[in-house]
């Protein structure tokens, strides 16, 4: 069987920036990819490098999958030294619930 999916067939594609302290995960910014939101007000870039890749076969599932796009993340530091903050001295932070 053959799975194809291009990046213009997806609808919508949301990334979570997570989070792990004392054994909890926070999730600690939702972004979903085409927002209008700019910066400064978004601590989250993310680029999408799109290419052709060789499909390959999974194991002995005989799906062939083919790569033909990852996302680059960057997060501002300030944002992510305020969560670390936030998580070691705010007992009541709760990442996006907060």
């Amino acid at each position: 069987e053959t799975c194809l999916s291009y990046p213009l067939d997806v609808t919508s594609t949301e990334f979570k920036l997570v989070a792990t302290y004392g054994g909890w995960e926070y999730v600690i910014l939702t972004y979903e990819l085409g927002d209008p939101v700019e910066p400064p007000e978004r601590p989250l870039f993310i680029t999408v490098i799109e290419f052709e890749s060789v499909a390959v076969v999974l194991g002995n599932l005989g799906i062939r999958i083919s790569l033909v796009a990852y996302p680059v993340v960057c997060v501002q530091k300030p944002f992510i030294d305020n969560v670390r903050e936030q998580l070691k001295n705010n007992p009541e932070f709760k990442g996006i619930l907060s």
